[in-house]
């Protein structure tokens, strides 16, 4: 029997835990922040070297990039507003970028801004122009030479605790592989390879219940600048106590491809699917196939232990389908949820869905329009209600009638919303056993 939730409840239940873990995890890296802000500030305040002005090349591309950028800029800006009388700080005099193209976020900051920009496809680095180089969310190997320009090296903003998670998507492999910390690393930059420089400086990150990889960069962004900053104000103190990584720990999070998003029910339970979904919402997301062998994307992923109470199993009783049947797909009717079996007997359920070149749906317009229609036309010409296998339309069973059914029976039309499908095969074999067409809008 169905636990008698409402969709409002179910979000609810969803979303306010998370909403005061996000809250009260900023206030806490707030206070972190200070406090070791403070503490580093006075261990090495009696360094006179911190009475400097510095030239700084800055390299990013994204919005993770924007807060340290945004940070430097801030600094240049106050130069010119210190008073004489201040106690001696690290200036900036000189802020220029490198970026990788005119169409992304860091392009378009410098152009409001004002602030120099360079393509690293055409920019030689001169020398003793700049004292230090800052990377942040690059994704291109700097050559030696560039690295050597600068007098003091150059510094990078990795998302991650290194070296866990080296290479190009450190967050949302975190997210991926059920990380409980992660965090930000300031290291130094070395030619050839990424992130095996020398660790300057490590601040950890709790990943909250359910966080997604975009979430996770919005609160990472700005404690890595804030790293970065601290480690710029000691900048003779940092380098000389920077320290090499760790041999023991170390893995790799390679740039993301398209075919990571593909869901595979055989192998994967709707936990692995569900952080899967949450690593990659806003960049290639996750999909599978539909039955006609068309990607479909999977959006709105719902809280697994949510899903688990409303007990899809028990459908079994009603249905005698065998379990688990990894790709079944269900409508629950009163949620307005897709559910789809997963590994090891567990469901996934999804809010909105959109089959490639067609719009964006919800649950309840997908299966009107996909299923629905399907499943009845089959039920006229075959008398029966179809049980669908991607690649091999085999068997249909019957249904129990909705009147045989107990007191607590499911909605008449819940079995009705049952249709099998293997998503994650690709190609339809001995399809035209089935002489209908899916619809099209």
């Amino acid at each position: 029997m169905f636990l008698n939730l409402n969709n409002s409840l179910l979000l609810q239940l969803e979303h306010s835990s998370f909403q005061f873990k996000w809250l009260f995890s900023s206030l806490v890296l707030r206070r972190n922040e200070l406090g070791s802000f403070q503490n580093f500030s006075t261990q090495n305040q009696t360094n006179n070297n911190n009475n400097r002005n510095l030239s700084i090349l800055f390299y990013g591309s994204d919005n993770f990039s924007i807060e340290s950028l945004h940070l430097l800029q801030t600094k240049l800006n106050e130069n010119s507003k210190q008073q004489t009388n201040c106690k001696p700080l690290t200036k900036i005099k000189n802020l220029e970028v490198v970026t990788t193209s005119n169409n992304n976020q860091v392009y378009n900051y410098c152009k409001k801004a004002d602030l120099p920009c360079h393509f690293f496809d055409k920019y030689t680095v001169p020398n003793n122009r700049f004292d230090l180089g800052v990377v942040s969310s690059f994704g291109r190997l700097i050559p030696k030479k560039s690295i050597e320009s600068c007098s003091y090296g150059m510094l990078n903003v990795h998302g991650s605790l290194l070296p866990r998670w080296r290479g190009a998507s450190p967050i949302q492999h975190a997210i991926l592989y059920g990380d409980k910390v992660t965090g930000v690393t300031i290291m130094t930059v070395k030619p050839n390879r990424f992130d095996i420089g020398q660790i300057v400086r490590q601040r950890s990150i709790e990943l909250l219940h359910r966080i997604t990889a975009q979430q996770l960069r919005q609160l990472m962004a700005p404690v890595g600048a804030k790293l970065l900053w601290e480690c710029i104000e000691q900048l003779d103190y940092s380098i000389e106590t920077a320290r090499d990584q760790p041999e023991e720990g170390v893995t790799l999070a390679p740039k993301l491809k398209e075919s990571d998003g593909e869901i595979d029910w055989n192998r994967m339970d709707s936990w692995e699917i569900d952080r899967r979904y949450r690593a990659f919402v806003g960049s290639i997301g996750i999909y599978s196939q539909w039955i006609d062998g068309t990607q479909l994307r999977l959006f709105d992923v719902v809280d697994p232990d949510l899903v688990t109470r409303l007990q899809i199993n028990n459908l079994s009783v009603r249905t005698g389908i065998t379990w688990p049947m990894p790709g079944l797909i269900f409508y629950h009717s009163k949620r307005h949820l897709l559910c789809v079996q997963s590994a090891n007997g567990t469901w996934s359920a999804f809010r909105t869905l959109m089959l490639k070149n067609r719009k964006r749906m919800s649950a309840l317009g997908f299966y009107n329009t996909f299923i629905r229609p399907f499943s009845k036309a089959y039920k006229l010409q075959n008398g029966q209600k179809p049980i669908f296998v991607l690649g091999n339309f085999v068997q249909t069973t019957h249904i129990l009638d909705s009147h045989q059914s107990s007191v607590d029976q499911v909605n008449d039309d819940l079995v009705d919303n049952v249709c099998h499908s293997r998503l994650h095969m690709v190609g339809v074999h001995n399809f035209g056993q089935l002489k209908l067409k899916l619809p099209i809008c």
